[in-house]
């Protein structure tokens, strides 16, 4: 049914934006088999123009932010997720190193059964030891309550903003980087009035999103800051 939506939708003639956390190179390939005009990664960092097949980009996380973001995590007994193409960093506390080594099989486990592709991980208990580069964001798993409390801390610096994708899962980015920003660049670059568009969510990360939409909607299943935004709540089935 959401396909069939998305494909009346493109006959029709709408601007279709697909708005992913994930970096562009690993949106699902079935988000590209679809008639989106654009395929948005990293929540607004990077910009895919399927039309002219331009890319473009915002600045990213510098390396030395990335540590000190980490260094935050290590205080609030977080681990710290750093994803490059083809491979990621899990960067943690020694006494947290089983716990990051069992959230990784957990997390390969949900891969598998989609029958996709996971990057190789890289296990570190010292950051310095890295060759980090510059980084879009920078990813953290705990309880949610130890989340929440890096998360207040993290949004003391007016030049980060952090936000929960999951209970379990929170990231960090240059404050002036969300989707909610990439949907104000699309409509601009489209010439279209912000009230004429429609956005869809459920993560934090989706929050500043509906909130710039002329419409927005959330999962039913969503987090609630998101739905506290929208003005529709798409119910589970």
């Amino acid at each position: 049914k959401t396909i069939a939506a998305i494909n009346e939708l493109h006959a029709r003639n709408y601007i279709l934006v697909a708005c992913s956390g994930r970096p562009l190179h690993s949106v699902p390939k079935e988000i590209y088999d679809l008639p989106f005009d654009y395929i948005i990664g990293n929540n607004g960092q990077e910009f895919l123009d399927r039309r002219s097949n331009e890319t473009f980009e915002k600045e990213k996380l510098h390396k030395d932010e990335l540590e000190m973001l980490h260094n935050l995590a290590i205080k609030h007994m977080c681990i710290s997720n750093i994803h490059y193409e083809g491979f990621t960093y899990l960067i943690m506390a020694k006494r947290h190193l089983l716990f990051g080594i069992g959230f990784n099989v957990l997390n390969s486990m949900r891969f598998v059964f989609k029958q996709r592709k996971k990057s190789k991980v890289k296990y570190s208990t010292n950051i310095k030891s890295l060759k980090l580069e510059d980084n879009a964001k920078i990813c953290f798993v705990s309880f949610a309550s130890n989340l929440r409390s890096l998360q207040k801390e993290i949004d003391t610096n007016k030049k980060y903003h952090s936000f929960l994708v999951a209970k379990n899962w929170l990231e960090a980015q240059p404050i002036h980087i969300s989707k909610g920003q990439a949907l104000i660049d699309i409509a601009k670059r489209e010439n279209i009035d912000i009230e004429n568009t429609m956005a869809f969510g459920d993560g934090e990360n989706d929050y500043p999103m509906l909130k710039a939409a002329g419409i927005g909607v959330a999962m039913e299943n969503g987090l609630d800051k998101t739905k506290s935004v929208a003005q529709y709540i798409a119910p589970s089935f």
